[in-house]
């Protein structure tokens, strides 16, 4: 055996020890920022670092990768701190230990197309126990047990409503996002599969689409401690900041909901692709810093930053305004009627590539 102040061959694991502190600290270069990515879809070549990892700990604990790759897709099947080591190897330091444990199973898995005959086995396992397992299911038909648990909940829901949400249905989202979160206006960490209990016949991801890109964007307006209404271009040039301070250098890879704390990481991505297509001819071309930085010279970031800084530290959201009145003159109103949270400023407000004019009233 080794000493404890013995160093390791490059490539061997060490050993788990209290005497080595070293080994439970994650190692990154100095740009990055300890922000882990949440609801971010992982590209090609995170999903390419993360099977690389997989054959680089098979061929370090000598077992073949077939093998290796069969006992992955469990729990039990997988040896303890195996998980740890390939998130490591894997080398992603904005991604979570289960969130890359989670997508490498999806991976290994697969996507799958169920047949009437899986179907029916499906409901034959899951209804012949009142709390089914399905683990034990899943080995039964070879799919991914989260894959099970979610097309067994739709097969129970019935058919799913489709179209345009009502009136109701949108009183009843934002209820429902108000109970849930304890907050009138939230931009990120919304809990959809609590939400989804209030609305049984609308997929989570519609709900999430509704919220995000239809009503979000009209309730967005903000006022500072006066009542006087923020203009819209005060959260641009905070976002062009936090841009410009950042290192990135690829948009697609960007965590948006950390770039603006103020709109979601929707409005923030459709905001920046509005100011990209309008940067001049001869920048057409140009990378994202470059773009990034003539958007920061072209607004006078650098001239607002003291005053942008007053307004947003005593920033409040319409919608909340409204609620403290109300509960200050005794009214009791669940939630405002959407018209009453439309952006009052003057600016323009760019989503969704149209243009839209602000009115002060």
């Amino acid at each position: 055996p080794k000493d404890a102040g013995e160093q390791d061959e490059v490539g061997e694991r060490k050993p788990r020890s209290r005497d080595n502190p070293e080994q439970r600290k994650w190692k990154t270069d100095e740009t990055y920022d300890g922000k882990k990515l949440k609801n971010v879809h992982f590209s090609e070549e995170e999903d390419a670092r993360i099977m690389r990892a997989l054959r680089l700990y098979a061929e370090e604990i000598g077992e073949d990768l077939e093998v290796m790759k069969d006992s992955m897709k469990t729990e039990q099947g997988s040896k303890r701190g195996a998980f740890a080591r390939i998130a490591k190897l894997a080398d992603i330091p904005r991604r979570r230990t289960w969130a890359i444990v989670q997508r490498l199973r999806r991976i290994l898995w697969g996507s799958h197309k169920w047949t009437e005959s899986e179907l029916q086995i499906l409901l034959d396992e899951a209804c012949t126990k009142l709390h089914p397992s399905w683990k034990e299911i899943s080995s039964v038909l070879g799919v991914h047990p989260t894959t099970c648990r979610d097309k067994f909940r739709d097969l129970c829901k019935g058919t799913r409503k489709v179209g345009a949400f009502s009136a109701t249905e949108d009183l009843i989202l934002r209820m429902a996002i108000c109970e849930t979160t304890n907050s009138l206006l939230p931009v990120s960490d919304i809990p959809w599969s609590e939400i989804q209990k209030w609305l049984p016949n609308r997929g989570w991801r519609s709900l999430m689409q509704r919220w995000y890109i239809h009503l979000l964007p009209q309730l967005t307006a903000y006022e500072d401690k006066y009542g006087v209404p923020i203009e819209p271009e005060v959260f641009v040039r905070h976002m062009l900041r936090r841009l410009k301070k950042s290192s990135a250098t690829n948009p697609k890879a960007l965590a948006w909901a950390h770039v603006n704390t103020w709109w979601s990481a929707d409005m923030n991505r459709r905001k920046w692709r509005a100011l990209s297509s309008r940067v001049p001819v001869e920048l057409m071309d140009a990378s994202f810093r470059e773009r990034v930085g003539y958007w920061y010279q072209a607004l006078r970031c650098r001239e607002h930053k003291k005053r942008d800084k007053k307004m947003l530290k005593c920033a409040l959201s319409t919608v909340e305004r409204k609620a403290q009145e109300q509960d200050h003159e005794g009214h009791h109103e669940a939630v405002a009627p959407l018209n009453q949270g439309i952006q009052k400023g003057e600016g323009v407000l760019l989503f969704r590539g149209k243009r839209r004019r602000a009115v002060r009233t």
